[in-house]
C-alpha cells in the first residue's frame, strides 16, 4: 500500500521537470487519457450483430453476452480492495492484462478463428473485456478523489464525463484505422487499452492532497478543454450523418481530436509552473476530508443538530461523512437507497445501449444511423456526468442543496425518455436516447460522490464499487429476462410459430412492452425517493454541508 514518508517536506525539492511528472495535473492529464480510450464497453452495438450472426444466437442470448459485459464493466469489488492494498501501478496492470486477453478472444471468436465458443464462454471473454474498465476507472476516479479532496464532484463529473464520451473517440479511432469492419473493433480494443494503461502505470498514484487558490481555476479550464472535445465530436457526428467522408477525412478528425486531448498536459505544465506556495492554504493526509473555509462552520453546526446524530446513531456507522468501512456502510440506511436508485437508473440505461442496434433495426433505421446513435448516446452520456458534477457541485456549495435530490430528478426524466421510445414516435431515437443517456451519465457521476461524502474516503473504491453492483444486476433483469424474452415472443409471433437464431422483429412492437416497465421502474423509485418524510431519509442529509432535512 503505497503511503507517504513522515519526513516528505524536508526532502529536497525536486527539479522543475521531476515535479511536473509527479504533479496531481499530470495525474488528472493521464487520468482523461485513461478514461477517453478504455470505455470500449459503451460501444458493444457496434460489433453485436455480427457476434449474433457468428455464433448465431438469438436475442435473448445475445443479451446474455451483453449483461455478462455490463457484470464485468460495473462489478469493481475486487478492482476496489486491490486499490487500497496495493500499489495503484498494479490494478492498471490488471487492467491492461484483462482488457488484452477478453478483446483478443472475442475478436478471434467473431471472426471464427477459433472454434466458435460456447454462449458461457462467449460470455466469460465479454466479461473479462469489459472488467479491465472497473480496474482502470477505479484507479483514476479514486486516486483523483483523494488527491482533490475539495472539489470532488468537479473531479468525478470530469473523469466519469471523459469515460462516457470515449465510447465517441474510440468510434472515431476505429473509423479512421478500420472502416466500417465491425469485427476488428475489439482487435482495435486489444492493442489500445492495455498500452494506454501501461504508460498510465508511471504517473497515476496517490500523492498528499494540498489545496492552492487557483485549484478551481484549473479544474475549469480542463473543464472547458472537454466541453471544446464534445462539441467537436457532436459537429463530426451530424456531420458524418449528412456526408459520406473518406479515409483521409476521417483520420484527420482523429487529428483532430488527438491535438484536443494534448491540452490537459499543457494545462498541467502551466498549472506547475504557476504554482505559489504562499497560495497554500491546507494539507492533510491521503484519506482525510478537507473542509472549504465556509463549510467549517456549517460542519460545527451539522454536528451539533441531535436529530441528526440521533439518525446517525440509529444507523449504527461512523457520522456523515466519516471513514466507514463496507460493513458499516452496508447496515446503513443511504447505502441502500444509493442501491437501489443505481439500479433503476443504470440498469435501465445499461438496457437501452446494449439494445441499440436491434432497437434501431427493429424502427428501420439504417446501420450507418445506429452507429450515429451510438456515438450520441456517448456524448449525452459525457454531457450528463460531466453536467450533474459540475451543477450538483454549484448548487451544494451556493444553495445547500443536497447531492442525491440530482438522483431524484434523473430518474423522473429517465422515466420519460423510456416513454418516448416506448411509443415510437417519428425519430424516437434522436430523442429519447438523449434524456436515457443524459440521466445515466448523471447517475454514474453522482453515486460514486455521495458515496464518498456518506461515507468518506478510506474505502471509498470498495463501498462505490460495490453500489456499482446494481447497475449489472438490475440489466440482466431488464436485458435478459424482460427485454430479450419479448423480442423473441414478438419475433416468434411475426414467424407464426417458427423461430430461429436468425429471427428478428420489426415494428414499434418488439420493445414496446419493455420500455413501458423500464419506465415503471424509474417512475417507482422517482416517487418512493420523493414522497419519504424528510425525517426518514437520511441519505438527503449531509453533515459536512449546510443542509435542512
Amino acid at each position: 500500500m503505497e503511503k507517504f514518508s513522515a519526513n516528505e517536506s524536508r526532502r529536497t525539492p525536486p527539479s522543475r521537470l521531476s515535479a511536473l511528472l509527479r504533479s496531481p495535473w499530470m495525474i488528472i492529464a493521464v487520468g482523461v487519457w485513461v478514461q477517453c480510450f478504455t470505455g470500449g464497453s459503451y460501444d458493444f452495438s457496434i460489433y453485436s450483430q455480427r457476434i449474433k450472426d457468428s455464433l448465431k444466437l438469438t436475442q435473448q442470448a445475445l443479451d446474455s453476452i451483453s449483461v455478462s459485459k455490463d457484470i464485468g464493466a460495473n462489478v469493481g469489488i475486487i478492482s476496489g480492495f486491490i486499490y487500497d492494498f496495493c500499489p495503484t501501478w498494479v490494478v492498471l496492470a490488471c487492467a491492461a492484462a484483462l482488457a488484452f486477453i477478453g478483446n483478443l478472444m472475442m475478436w478471434l471468436s467473431i471472426t471464427l478463428r477459433i472454434p466458435s465458443p460456447p454462449l458461457w464462454l462467449a460470455c466469460v471473454y465479454a466479461l473479462l473485456t469489459a472488467n479491465s474498465q472497473t480496474f482502470s476507472n477505479t484507479a483514476v476516479i479514486v486516486t483523483s478523489v483523494k488527491i482533490f479532496p475539495t472539489f470532488r464532484g468537479t473531479v468525478v463529473g470530469l473523469m466519469k464525463g471523459c469515460l462516457g464520451i470515449g465510447g465517441a473517440i474510440l468510434v472515431q479511432v476505429y473509423l479512421a484505422a478500420f472502416g466500417t469492419s465491425p469485427q476488428t473493433f475489439p482487435l482495435m480494443m486489444a492493442c489500445l487499452a492495455p498500452l494506454i494503461c501501461m504508460v498510465a502505470m508511471f504517473f497515476i498514484r496517490p500523492i498528499r492532497p494540498v489545496v492552492r487558490a487557483e485549484e478551481q481555476k484549473w479544474l475549469n479550464v480542463l473543464s472547458g478543454i472537454i466541453l471544446s472535445l464534445s462539441a467537436y465530436l457532436l459537429a463530426v457526428i451530424v456531420l458524418e450523418s449528412f456526408v459520406s467522408l473518406g479515409r483521409p477525412w476521417k483520420i484527420t478528425i482523429f487529428g483532430g481530436i488527438i491535438v484536443i486531448l494534448l491540452c490537459p498536459f499543457w494545462v498541467a505544465v502551466k498549472a506547475e509552473l504557476t504554482v505559489d506556495e504562499s497560495n497554500m492554504i491546507a494539507e492533510a493526509g491521503r484519506d482525510e476530508y478537507i473542509l472549504l473555509p465556509e463549510e467549517a462552520k456549517a460542519d460545527e453546526e451539522a454536528h451539533s443538530s441531535s436529530d441528526i446524530s440521533n439518525k446517525v446513531e440509529e444507523l449504527d456507522r461512523p457520522k456523515t461523512g466519516e471513514d466507514a468501512s463496507l460493513l458499516q456502510a452496508m447496515r446503513s440506511l443511504d447505502f441502500w437507497l444509493l442501491f437501489v436508485a443505481s439500479a433503476c437508473g443504470m440498469g435501465s440505461g445499461l438496457t437501452v445501449i446494449n439494445n441499440m442496434s436491434q432497437l434501431g433495426s427493429s424502427l428501420g433505421y439504417s446501420t450507418s444511423e445506429i452507429s450515429t446513435f451510438v456515438s450520441l448516446w456517448s456524448i449525452w452520456n459525457f454531457l450528463g456526468r460531466f453536467g450533474a458534477g459540475h451543477i450538483s457541485e454549484l448548487f451544494l456549495h451556493s444553495k445547500g442543496l443536497p447531492r442525491p435530490l440530482f438522483i431524484v430528478i434523473t430518474l423522473g426524466a429517465m422515466a420519460l425518455g423510456h416513454l418516448v421510445i416506448a411509443f415510437a414516435f417519428s425519430n424516437a431515437l434522436y430523442i429519447g436516447p438523449v434524456l436515457v443517456g443524459t440521466c445515466y451519465g448523471a447517475q454514474w457521476s453522482l453515486m460514486p460522490t455521495t458515496a464518498s461524502e456518506l461515507f468518506g474516503l478510506k474505502h471509498f473504491g470498495a463501498i462505490f464499487n460495490t453500489i456499482a453492483i446494481a447497475s449489472p444486476i438490475s440489466s440482466y433483469i431488464l436485458s435478459v429476462k424482460v427485454t430479450g424474452y419479448f423480442y423473441d415472443m414478438e419475433a416468434e409471433k411475426e414467424a407464426k410459430g417458427w423461430v430461429s437464431a436468425s429471427s428478428s422483429c420489426s415494428g414499434a412492437h418488439c420493445f414496446r412492452l419493455s420500455f413501458f416497465i423500464m419506465a415503471v421502474l424509474c417512475s417507482s423509485e422517482y416517487t418512493f425517493e420523493s414522497q419519504v418524510p424528510s425525517n426518514r431519509r437520511p441519505i438527503l442529509c449531509h453533515a459536512r454541508r449546510k443542509v435542512v432535512c
